[in-house]
């Protein structure tokens, strides 16, 4: 006898791990049967719910299929069905009715979701990135899943956070992709130092934000979480409809404030050597910069991070002359297009 967990799941959320976790737990193996259903419309294609999976942290007794193929005959599974309130339980009788009559299924599982899950739901997800409520999203999907939720939702093919030290050359690479084609968007939330700052001086009394950030890490971070939630919202509404969205975050990846929460698991990192960076500081005028390179975290931490929480990066190697990066952006710009088209 198989367990079976099927579902639409568009997308899978938090909840529906918690419930995975919990049946992985009591079987020796569990399948999750991501549903394909030609009747029934989906707000993400079977191909990004299976990625969205993917994404998580599954028990290593479990598999994630499309097709009925992997479990065998459905008149010999035990189903299992996630159930939040008395909303769930009231549907249960005609899934079992519909189930019984076209699969045969007569067996059934049910798991009651806990108090912390029970408002966790895809309907509650897809919603959330609608409204671009980036800070209720991050609590109910993966960051890999709030990438496909926004893109969506935003009408974007990629939405990129890109990280990596100062002076690295991020900003110089995005702006070649935009001068490449109209169809690359730049946020620089760097833009958005003059609004905190205020915000940050008026809270701590406190003049530099650049020396706060380093020296009172924590009460910034506390200070700037929903200033800064709001902005990045606002610049999102506004780039609507582009293709491609980089959004400058150089600290994104830091632990302290893990900004791909909000902005997703699809990661562009561009970053050279430190020698490189502390010359570029210096050229520029701009030395205090450096104890910023020392808590952004570099090419290796950074790969460390993203394979820790399941995300994807891209990485750029900025280490060469601006013809090379030219280079390297439009090498970039033109698999972009190819993977769009």
């Amino acid at each position: 006898m198989k367990i079976v967990y099927p579902g639409s799941f568009d997308p899978p959320t938090y909840g529906h791990l918690a419930i995975l976790n919990h049946i992985a737990g009591m079987f020796e193996h569990v399948t999750v049967l991501c549903a394909e259903n030609p009747d029934k419309a989906t707000h993400l294609d079977i191909q990004q719910r299976l990625h969205c999976w993917e994404s998580y942290n599954l028990p290593d007794n479990t598999t994630v299929t499309r097709t009925t193929e992997q479990v065998g005959d459905l008149s010999d599974v035990v189903m299992v069905r996630g159930i939040r309130d008395e909303f769930d339980m009231e549907t249960e009788r005609d899934v079992m009715l519909l189930n019984n009559r076209t699969f045969g299924i007569t067996k059934y599982l049910y798991v009651f979701s806990d108090a912390e899950n029970s408002g966790i739901s895809s309907t509650a997800a897809r919603n959330a990135a609608h409204d671009l409520d980036l800070s209720s999203l991050a609590s109910l999907v993966s960051p890999v899943t709030l990438t496909c939720l926004l893109e969506k939702a935003l009408g974007l093919d990629n939405l990129f956070m890109v990280v990596g030290p100062p002076a690295s050359g991020k900003s110089t690479f995005l702006k070649m992709l935009c001068l490449l084609t109209q169809n690359n968007k730049q946020i620089n939330t760097d833009d958005f130092l003059p609004v905190l700052g205020h915000v940050v001086k008026k809270k701590l009394n406190c003049d530099n934000l650049l020396e706060a950030a380093i020296t009172r890490e924590s009460e910034v971070n506390a200070i700037c979480r929903e200033p800064w939630l709001a902005l990045i919202k606002s610049a999102l509404h506004r780039s609507r409809g582009t293709k491609n969205l980089f959004v400058e975050v150089p600290y994104g990846l830091q632990p302290s404030k893990s900004s791909y929460r909000y902005l997703g698991g699809k990661i562009l990192f561009v970053g050279c050597s430190k020698e490189k960076i502390q010359q570029r500081l210096i050229e520029r005028g701009t030395p205090e910069h450096s104890k910023f390179a020392d808590v952004i975290p570099d090419l290796t931490e950074s790969i460390t991070i993203a394979n820790k929480n399941n995300l994807d990066m891209t990485c750029v190697d900025s280490n060469c002359t601006i013809e090379e990066l030219f280079t390297l952006a439009t090498n970039f710009n033109n698999k972009l297009e190819q993977n769009n088209g």
